[in-house]
């Protein structure tokens, strides 16, 4: 540990990941991997304060972030012929009171424009998400989340949901290339199937905000995002993709800078 304070190096997260993944199933071991987590997490954000600290360490950037997924990893295990989970782990690290501080850092390096850094924050934030949705097991029957859980994650949404969605739209004025967007989409998404009236009203508001774009184009996307809540699964992701890219255009069409 000593070491990674002096310098934060990817290859003791990854030391962590692979650790974690293989030993979840322990619970004897649970302490001790939280305690890494929060160690280990207070010496990486040490060197990611500013948002140009992320773009200057993107491997460090894609090694935490994949580190800390694999905290919300069920075990696995067979039953009945079937691979099933037990998501102890998952929701210890869910009831950690500094996860909220891990879900803030990821939103400051939300509009990061590396392609490894920027796939695991967010696939990050949509994990976290998801782990106060309902999921599918393998035998295709609906599992809700555990109730202690979905409340933690619906209580750090509530605080930060604000903060995601102006990311989201942050990233389509171009500062992302559009062919990442489509990640973007996924997150936009969970967030209304987590909280619906509030990641409207965030959307809403901060759409409102984008004054450099004219009103009926961003009332447009925002009535696109709304008609398309009911529709879920993969179609419901690839389509709030689409309305991203699609307004992402008009957003670097409008503030193109005129030829000299």
């Amino acid at each position: 540990m000593s070491c990674y304070k002096m310098k934060a190096l990817s290859s003791y997260l990854d030391v962590i990941a692979v650790t974690v993944v293989e030993l979840s199933d322990n619970e004897a071991l649970h302490g001790d991997f939280l305690t890494l987590l929060q160690t280990f997490s207070e010496s990486t954000f040490t060197g990611l304060k500013t948002f140009e600290d992320f773009t200057e360490n993107p491997d460090l950037v894609d090694d935490y972030f994949e580190m800390v997924k694999r905290y919300m990893q069920p075990s696995r295990h067979k039953e009945d012929g079937i691979t099933v989970g037990h998501d102890h782990l998952p929701i210890k690290f869910a009831q950690l009171p500094f996860v909220i501080h891990i879900v803030n850092k990821a939103i400051d390096g939300m509009c990061i424009d590396h392609r490894e850094a920027f796939r695991a924050i967010h696939t990050f934030l949509t994990k976290f998400i998801e782990l106060g949705l309902p999921s599918w097991d393998q035998r295709d029957q609906q599992v809700a989340p555990a109730e202690a859980v979905k409340a933690v994650v619906q209580g750090v949404i509530a605080q930060v949901g604000g903060r995601i969605v102006v990311q989201v739209f942050t990233a389509t004025m171009g500062t992302v290339s559009t062919g990442r967007l489509g990640r973007l989409g996924v997150l936009l998404k969970r967030l209304f199937e987590l909280h619906e009236e509030a990641a409207k009203g965030w959307v809403q508001q901060v759409l409102s905000q984008i004054t450099t774009i004219p009103g009926p184009e961003r009332e447009r996307c925002c009535t696109a995002l709304l008609s398309h809540l009911d529709l879920h699964g993969e179609g419901g992701d690839d389509k709030f993709g689409e309305i991203l890219e699609d307004f992402a255009r008009i957003c670097r069409l409008v503030t193109r800078p005129p030829p000299p």
